[in-house]
């Protein structure tokens, strides 16, 4: 009897055996498909990742491309306002120098004009003698009678007219301006 006991534990003990090998066995049949299909899987998100980072990569090769290009742009126009800076000194130099001129031209103007106010004044002075009245301007003495002429000078012609002589000789204020005198070598008064 303890033998039939012995025995049928040996077998159940077998047969278990058997069957742990045999679940053994499946697991790691699956395990090692599992593995293969997660590599394929690792492998594909690897392939897509690395697809994105070379997109990436001449994204960011672009972006350094445009960069450059403004970059060079800014340094253009960072030339093209230094030299309209320069331009604007210039300018500004040439504009002062031309103000000062204009300046001294309005100085010179006005002395200009004040000497033209004193012209106008003189020459409204002289106007006003020359217009006078007719005055007499001279006397002609005849050496041989001794008679004296006066000689009236005419205020349109501004000749001195010698009614002795007939001559018609020119008249003009002397020197004091306070009287008339004849030019041609007649006595004035």
């Amino acid at each position: 009897m303890m033998k039939v006991v012995l025995v049928l534990v040996l077998v159940a003990i077998i047969v278990v055996a058997d069957a742990h090998k045999k679940g053994n066995k499946g697991k790691k049949k699956c395990a090692k498909k599992c593995s293969k299909v997660a590599r394929e899987q690792y492998r594909v998100e690897i392939e897509t990742l690395q697809g994105q980072l070379d997109a990436a990569d001449a994204e960011i090769s672009n972006l350094e491309s445009e960069f450059a290009g403004y970059q060079a742009g800014i340094e253009t126009l960072e030339g093209e306002v230094n030299l309209a800076d320069t331009e604007i000194s210039n300018l500004e130099s040439e504009l002062a120098g031309h103000m000062a001129t204009i300046d001294e031209l309005n100085a010179n103007l006005a002395t200009a004009q004040d000497s033209v106010s004193a012209n106008d004044a003189e020459i409204a002075e002289l106007t006003a003698k020359t217009l006078q009245p007719c005055h007499i301007c001279g006397e002609s003495l005849d050496t041989v009678t001794g008679e004296v002429t006066k000689i009236d000078c005419n205020e349109d012609t501004l000749k001195c007219l010698d009614t002795t002589t007939a001559s018609d000789n020119q008249c003009r204020l002397d020197a004091t301006e306070t009287k008339w005198e004849i030019v041609n070598g007649l006595v004035s008064a």
